[in-house]
C-alpha cells in the first residue's frame, strides 16, 4: 500500500521531497525501491499500534532537522488511504496556500449525520447519541456533517512545532470524494480499496 502513497506524492507537482518514516526494514527497502526517502529507521516506541501521529511527525521533524533540513510546509499521507492521487495533494497544498489558517485535513462527507447516531446505555437501550432528545428528521433536513478520510493532512512546520497537532481551531476542510476516501482500517475496507483501483 506504500507505494500507491510515494507515487502520487512523487507525481505532485508541489511536493519536493518524499520521505518515509518507519521502523521496519522491509517497508524501509519497498519505499527507496518505489523512489522514497528512508533517511532514518523510526525507534520501536513509536511504532505501536496505538501510538498517537503527531510523536510520530515530531521525531521527523527533529532528525530531519539534525539533517539539516528544514520544511516550510509538512504533508502528511497515510499508506492506509491508497485511492488518494497526485492532483488531490496538489488542489490541498493550494487550499492551504491560499485560504490561509492553520492546517488542512481532508474530509469526505458523512453518510450518516452525529444526529442519527445511536449508543446503546446499560440497560440495553438505545439512546440518541448527539442529545438526549431524538427528534426524527429526514437526513436531508439535517446539517450537512463531513469527517476526516485520514488521506491528507496538511501545516506548516511552525505551527505543527507549536501546536503538536493538525487539528486546531483554524483548520480547514479539503472535501474529497467518497471514491477516494476510503481509509483502510480492515479486510472489508481493503476490498473496497481494491475495488476501485482495480477501475
Amino acid at each position: 500500500m506504500i507505494a500507491y502513497a510515494i507515487k502520487a506524492a512523487l507525481a505532485s507537482k508541489m511536493v519536493d521531497r518524499v520521505i518515509v518514516s518507519t521502523d521496519s526494514p522491509q517497508i524501509a527497502e519497498a519505499a527507496v525501491d518505489n523512489g522514497a526517502e528512508v533517511p532514518f529507521i523510526r525507534p520501536g516506541d513509536l511504532a505501536k499500534d496505538d501510538t498517537p501521529m503527531a510523536p510520530v511527525v515530531l521525531h521527523a521533524l527533529g532528525r530531519m532537522e539534525e539533517a539539516g533540513y528544514e520544511p516550510d510546509i509538512v504533508v502528511l499521507l497515510q499508506p492506509t488511504s491508497p485511492l488518494t492521487k497526485s492532483q488531490d495533494i496538489d488542489d490541498a497544498i493550494g487550499l492551504f496556500l491560499v485560504r490561509g489558517g492553520d492546517s488542512v485535513i481532508s474530509v469526505v462527507e458523512s453518510d450518516q449525520p452525529p444526529q442519527m447516531h445511536f449508543s446503546i446505555d446499560d440497560g440495553g437501550f438505545l439512546k440518541n447519541f448527539a442529545s438526549e432528545e431524538f427528534i426524527p428528521k429526514r437526513r436531508q433536513e439535517l446539517r450537512q456533517t463531513f469527517i476526516p478520510n485520514g488521506a491528507i493532512y496538511i501545516t506548516s512546520r511552525t505551527a505543527f512545532l507549536k501546536e503538536k497537532t493538525f487539528y486546531t481551531q483554524n483548520t480547514v476542510p479539503f472535501k474529497m470524494p467518497k471514491s477516494r476516501s476510503v481509509d483502510i482500517n480492515d479486510e472489508f475496507h481493503m476490498q473496497i480499496a481494491e475495488f476501485f483501483l482495480s477501475r
